[in-house]
């Protein structure tokens, strides 16, 4: 009888001690600094290319793009998870459900804490295979699913700066390649793969000129307007700007420039450098 008590004991504490460990994850993984090294370089490079395809709208180009981002080697989990988040809003947008719903699996492996902002899921194909990923794999470091209901019940006008159709298709991801007045849309070559490492003379009508590595979001004014690279220079009026780099896993570089006539300014990070 003792024994049985001594086994159920211990059975008792081995489960504690599982929820307990259970219980304890660490949903805000660390980026690795240590694993940060040319290696994952190339794959850092076409992830930049992939997100900035996909806002470009080129979705077989920036698939194409993502997945060498991943082969390349992506080392930082946030990085993979980002990589896995593109593909799975190419993959719904094309109706191929089932690499939708792996790609998302991926996405939460790669990353426990991943999640979608509720404007990436208002009239998104992709919203009902993410909830069934999320429910099965997220649940526990994420938000909850009704957190993001309310977003459905946004009026139209609220969403159409974040919406663009394609095949008669209305999807939404990260706000698109703006075209704002005084912001030129940047170009970009698709046939040239590593297009991303070519430094281009600056046009003399730009006035500022961004050195960012491996890649980052550009945000101007609270506008977001590309990736650089391949975006690597603006023009700007005189007078006062804001702008942010960003780029998963590294902290959100901030910038006030104060630009003048005949004046360029040249913004040089590398996310790299610690």
């Amino acid at each position: 009888m003792n024994a049985l008590l001594r086994w159920g004991a211990c059975c008792l504490s081995l489960c504690l001690g599982l929820g307990t460990a259970i219980a304890s994850v660490d949903c805000n993984e660390p980026s690795t600094p240590e694993a940060r090294n040319s290696d994952s370089s190339a794959g850092r490079q076409y992830l930049g290319q992939g997100i900035s395809l996909y806002e470009t709208r080129k979705l077989e180009l920036a698939e194409k793009a993502l997945q060498a981002s991943l082969f390349a080697g992506l080392t930082d989990g946030r990085e993979r998870s980002t990589a896995h988040k593109y593909l799975a809003f190419i993959y719904c947008t094309n109706r191929e459900w089932t690499r939708c719903d792996t790609a998302f699996n991926a996405a939460f492996d790669a990353r426990p804490s991943f999640t979608l902002e509720a404007y990436e899921l208002q009239n998104t194909p992709w919203r009902d295979a993410y909830a069934k990923a999320y429910s099965q794999r997220g649940a526990k470091c994420g938000r909850s699913l009704a957190s993001f209901s309310n977003s459905q019940g946004s009026s139209p006008g609220n969403s159409n700066a974040l919406t663009f159709s394609l095949n008669s298709t209305v999807i939404t991801a990260i706000t698109p390649l703006l075209a704002v007045a005084g912001y030129p849309t940047p170009s970009l070559d698709p046939t040239s793969p590593m297009a991303l490492g070519v430094r281009r003379p600056m046009r003399s009508e730009n006035n500022i000129l961004l050195r960012v590595s491996p890649w980052a979001h550009v945000t101007l004014n609270g506008k977001r307007v590309g990736v650089t690279p391949p975006l690597t220079e603006l023009k700007l009026p005189p007078g006062s700007h804001n702008i942010e780099l960003s780029n998963p896993g590294f902290d959100t570089v901030r910038k006030t420039l104060k630009v003048k006539p005949d004046q360029p300014i040249t913004i040089t990070h590398d996310f790299d450098a610690r």
